[in-house]
C-alpha cells in the first residue's frame, strides 16, 4: 500500500492561470515556491522509497482538526513505528540562532521545526480524538545536497543532507515485515483525511478575461492549430489527437471553474472555437453524462450520476 504523491492543487491552479492571464510578481514567486517544494517532495520519493522495503509510505496528507487543517508531506509505516517527516528543498547557507533560522548572512526565515511542532500536536490530537494510540517520530529532513546549516544544533528532529544515508541505513536494518495492524492502521489514517485544500495566494478572475484556446498536453501552452483529428502545439511541435486535447483542456476548465456548469457552448467558447458543439457534444459524451433541464443541458462526470 503506498499513496502517491500529486502535484499540489495551488500549483496545478496557478501554472493554468499563468498560462492565461498575467499574474503579479508576488504569485511568479509562488509558483517558483510550490515547484522548488514539490520537486524536493519527489526527490525525498525517490531517495527514500528507492532504500526502504517493508514499510508504507502515505503521501501528502491532508487533515482538518478543530477547524484546524495541516498537511503531512510523507509518513512511514514500518513495524517498528511511524516516522512523519517534513521535507525542505532549501539550498545555499543558513544557520540556526535562539531557535530562529537565518539565510546567510543574516535573512530571517520561517523556521521549519516550529511548523513540524505544530504538525505533530495536531496529528497527535487527531489521532487521540479516534482513539488511534500511536507512538511516531517527527523530523525535518533538508533533502537538497546544496543545503548547508552553519551552527547546526545537536537535534534528533533535524536530517541534514549528510546525514540522510546514515538514517536510511539505520532504517533499513531495523524493519522486520508489516504485520497485519500496520496495514489496518494505514487504513485508518487515510479515513480521516480531508478533501480541503488550503490555497494561500489565489488572485480573483472571471471566464472573460482569461485567455481561450486548446491546451498543449506537454508544454501547457495555448499557441496551438488543429490539423484535422490532430492539435499540433506551434511551440514546443507536441502533437496529440484532438480528442485527449479537448479533454486535457476541459479537465482546466474545471480546474479552473468548479462549480460552473458544463455545457457544450462554454467548451467550444473556452477553446477559443477551435471546435463546433457537435464535436464537443462527441467529446463530452466521453467521460460525462448529459443532463437535461427545461431551458438546456449540461454535462456531469459519468462517476457521479452513478452515485
Amino acid at each position: 500500500m503506498k499513496k502517491e504523491r500529486e502535484e499540489p492543487l495551488e500549483l496545478k491552479l496557478l501554472k493554468v492561470l499563468k498560462r492565461r492571464t498575467v499574474l503579479n510578481e508576488q504569485l511568479k514567486r509562488r509558483i517558483m515556491a510550490l515547484e522548488k517544494g514539490y520537486e524536493g517532495e519527489r526527490r525525498f520519493d525517490k531517495v527514500f522509497q528507492g532504500s526502504l522495503g517493508n514499510c508504507l509510505f502515505l503521501n501528502d496528507l491532508h487533515f482538518s482538526h478543530d477547524s484546524n487543517y495541516f498537511q503531512i508531506d510523507s509518513l512511514l509505516i514500518s513495524a517498528l513505528g511511524i516516522h512523519l517527516y517534513e521535507i525542505k528543498n532549501m539550498e545555499q547557507e543558513y544557520f540556526m540562532e535562539d531557535n530562529k533560522l537565518f539565510k546567510f548572512p543574516r535573512y530571517e526565515i520561517s523556521n521549519p521545526l516550529n511548523q513540524l511542532s505544530r504538525t505533530e500536536l495536531l496529528f497527535k490530537q487527531m489521532l487521540q480524538k479516534y482513539e488511534l494510540r500511536v507512538d511516531f517520530n517527527p523530523y525535518v529532513v533538508f533533502i537538497n545536497p546544496n543545503f548547508t546549516l552553519l551552527q547546526a544544533p545537536i537535534n534528533k528532529r533535524i536530517i541534514l543532507p549528510t546525514q540522510i544515508n546514515h538514517h536510511l541505513q539505520s532504517l533499513s536494518k531495523k524493519l522486520p515485515p508489516l504485520p497485519p495492524t500496520k496495514f489496518e492502521l494505514a487504513k485508518e489514517i487515510l479515513s480521516l483525511e480531508t478533501t480541503e485544500r488550503v490555497i494561500r495566494e489565489m488572485p480573483t478572475y472571471t471566464f472573460e478575461e482569461l485567455r481561450k484556446g486548446v491546451s498543449c498536453l506537454r508544454c501547457g501552452g495555448l499557441n496551438t492549430k488543429r490539423e484535422y483529428r490532430m492539435i499540433k502545439c506551434l511551440t514546443c511541435s507536441n502533437v496529440n489527437s484532438l480528442d485527449e486535447s479537448i479533454l486535457h483542456t476541459i479537465d482546466e476548465f474545471e480546474l479552473l471553474f468548479p462549480f460552473e456548469r458544463l455545457t457544450t457552448s462554454i467548451i467550444v467558447n473556452w477553446c477559443n472555437q477551435e471546435i463546433s458543439p457537435s464535436i464537443a457534444l462527441r467529446i463530452l459524451k466521453k467521460r460525462y453524462e448529459m443532463q437535461k433541464t427545461k431551458r438546456w443541458s449540461y454535462f456531469v462526470p459519468i462517476e457521479t450520476t452513478k452515485k
